[in-house]
């Protein structure tokens, strides 16, 4: 019997009409006896549906095994093949769907190029998941700037298996960018081979088979193929990187608590802060666009302006908007995001309770109120730059711009000006000194201070970078070491990421001392773990806590000053001090400026003249130059 339609004209594999009408008139039986009542069935025939449905694999694909996956369990629970088997409603549900569809299945039939895996993707989604969150990224393949995604996992969710987690993961970040997948074909990384298989063929596990359903059900509402692919975890570090990242702001109101508080003041019906996976009700706002979204103000915005251009709603660059919100997000750091907003909002909030349409002069009599309750030049600054911000990505008119509002800025910095105590760099001969004083320690918790303060001292480090470094991110060499800056507040030159620092000659060297620390902590090659953690001490014993988590800006400055204080008590440090003391010693040595801004990663001159120190020396040869 001919199995399979093979049309080389269109590149398309189809079953035969025999075939479908023989599976059509065995799903009619099965359907109209159970709806008569009858749910025992003889396992033989209950086994001959399936294996119908699973030999046309090569035209459904992986819907074969999927949509099989509850009559395949009423199977397994047989007695004997002469008995009958107790059939859910859930493989009732699954014949009604290969009735009502295997026509339609049919006539779009299976492509040739399917049968291999050399297919053209459109896009390459990465997806990763971690005990504290997930994430992942879009991309075509080239050069641009991949569309990104991360969330944070509930109190229960942490609880779940790292499978539940992985596959949840896949699914959340698909569903974000449906906006952008609909009609592609979409190639799923993970480095998970559990995902991959049941991505395929489902599980038997109900949570994670209901999961994989949902992702196949979003695919079919957005006519997105999908393939799966595993590949080791070095080659998902992006992912990885983003299901680690910390959102401060994807906060979750727990159910029991939500359902309290709707009965005592509910029926509530918008959640203003919330995702498309946390909301609490129907309609919600996020900070960034997901499905569902009611939206935010700047959404809002955008997609006003791109209508009133004229471009219809179901055009290829109105489906731009999501990105186009995004990059106006991220035209500043997060941190100086929330720092903008949070001073718009208190402008907002001021604005609001007095109940006026703003002109200009209202911002000028705000600042005023500013000064006038005690406010520095920083805060005055904060609020101008906020407000700027804020009306500059909804492309509204500034109202900063006006005379009013720089005189009183320029009169911040004079109206009760504050004293800079600027704290004093840390010099050469300070840190030789101190380690020639635990020359001969093998304690751990003094060799990783001695180390922070070496790897700040030479690489310029900023705390936020130092504490954010895993073991992975260093790239040791036969004469020198590569720190990988995976975050810094400032890229002038495009490659700052990357801090290379030589090896010395002295006790203080910090390729030796790094190298002793790492050894000391037991790092190993396949884990990467922050480098800096806390340390536990139980009797003689002293490690690092086995839990992924940074050392505070806290407990590092109490255990790197209480070390220098030893030698120099009564010290006016800090820890940008390390930072400070390593670019005056290199300035002060005639480095150049451009590779002294990239060392250090600064933005302009004048954030780095901050930093320096001029030795005497220096300023003496001014005068001297004189010939007086």
């Amino acid at each position: 019997m001919v199995s399979f339609l093979w049309d080389m004209s269109e590149g398309v594999l189809r079953l035969t009409e025999k075939r479908i009408t023989k599976l059509k008139g065995t799903l009619v039986i099965f359907i109209y006896q159970f709806r008569s009542g009858i749910r025992l069935f003889r396992v033989k025939f209950v086994a001959s549906i399936v294996g119908e449905i699973i030999s046309m694999q090569a035209v459904l694909g992986d819907q074969a095994r999927l949509k099989t996956r509850y009559l395949y369990e009423s199977i397994l629970y047989r007695a004997s093949w002469n008995a009958k088997v107790l059939v859910s409603t859930e493989a009732l549900k699954e014949c009604t769907f290969w009735l009502q569809n295997i026509c339609s299945l049919n006539e779009t039939g299976s492509q040739l190029c399917q049968l291999t895996f050399n297919e053209d993707q459109d896009y390459h989604l990465f997806c990763d998941a971690s005990g504290k969150g997930f994430g992942g990224h879009l991309t075509a393949g080239s050069k641009d700037e991949p569309l990104e995604m991360f969330g944070s996992w509930s109190v229960n969710e942490q609880n779940k298996s790292s499978t539940w987690r992985e596959l949840v993961a896949v699914k959340r970040v698909l569903h974000n960018f449906t906006n952008v997948m609909k009609d592609k074909i979409i190639r799923v990384y993970t480095d998970n081979k559990n995902v991959t298989h049941i991505l395929r063929v489902g599980s038997r596990k109900a949570s994670l088979h209901e999961n994989v359903m949902q992702i196949h059900e979003i695919c079919k509402n957005q006519s997105i193929k999908l393939s799966s692919v595993w590949i080791p975890r070095e080659q998902n570090t992006h992912a990885d990187m983003l299901s680690r990242r910390s959102d401060c702001d994807d906060w979750e109101v727990q159910d029991e608590i939500f359902t309290y508080l709707d009965h005592l003041w509910g029926p509530h019906n918008a959640d203003r802060f919330a995702h498309d996976y946390n909301t609490k009700c129907k309609h919600f706002n996020s900070k960034y666009w997901c499905p569902g979204t009611s939206g935010t103000k700047l959404d809002r915005t955008v997609k006003e302006a791109i209508r009133n251009s004229g471009i219809d709603g179901d055009s290829y660059l109105y489906g731009l908007y999501p990105k186009m919100c995004e990059l106006l997000i991220n035209s500043r750091s997060d941190n100086t995001v929330k720092s903008y907003f949070n001073a718009f909002k208190r402008w907002e909030r001021f604005i609001s309770l007095h109940g006026y349409v703003v002109y200009l002069v209202h911002v000028a009599l705000y600042l005023t109120d500013l000064v006038n309750n005690g406010s520095t030049y920083h805060p005055v600054y904060n609020a101008i730059y906020g407000i700027k911000w804020a009306h500059e990505i909804n492309s509204l008119k500034d109202p900063t711009t006006n005379t009013f509002v720089t005189s009183i800025l320029e009169a911040s910095k004079r109206v009760a000006p504050k004293k800079t105590n600027k704290k004093d760099p840390v010099t050469t001969d300070v840190l030789i000194e101190l380690c020639d004083n635990f020359k001969d320690c093998s304690d751990l918790l003094v060799l990783r201070d001695l180390t922070m303060m070496l790897l700040c001292f030479a690489g310029f480090l900023r705390y936020d970078e130092l504490s954010s470094l895993r073991f992975l991110d260093i790239n040791i060499q036969d004469s020198f070491l590569i720190l990988h800056i995976t975050k810094s507040k400032t890229d002038q030159y495009r490659q700052s990421n990357e801090v290379i620092i030589a090896k010395g000659s002295t006790i203080a060297c910090p390729y030796n001392m790094l190298v002793k620390y790492t050894r000391l902590a037991g790092f190993s090659s396949h884990e990467n773990k922050f480098l800096f953690r806390p340390i536990y001490r139980s009797g003689e014993l002293c490690k690092l806590i086995n839990k992924d988590k940074k050392l505070s800006y806290t407990a590092a400055r109490e255990c790197l000053l209480k070390r220098i204080r030893i030698i120099r008590p009564g010290c006016n440090i800090g820890l940008h001090s390390f930072r400070s003391g390593g670019a005056t010693v290199a300035a002060n040595a005639d480095v150049s400026d451009r590779c002294l801004k990239k060392h250090g990663r600064w933005k302009s001159d004048s954030s780095k003249d901050g930093y320096i120190v001029d030795s005497i020396e220096k300023r003496l040869k001014i005068s001297q130059v004189l010939g007086l």
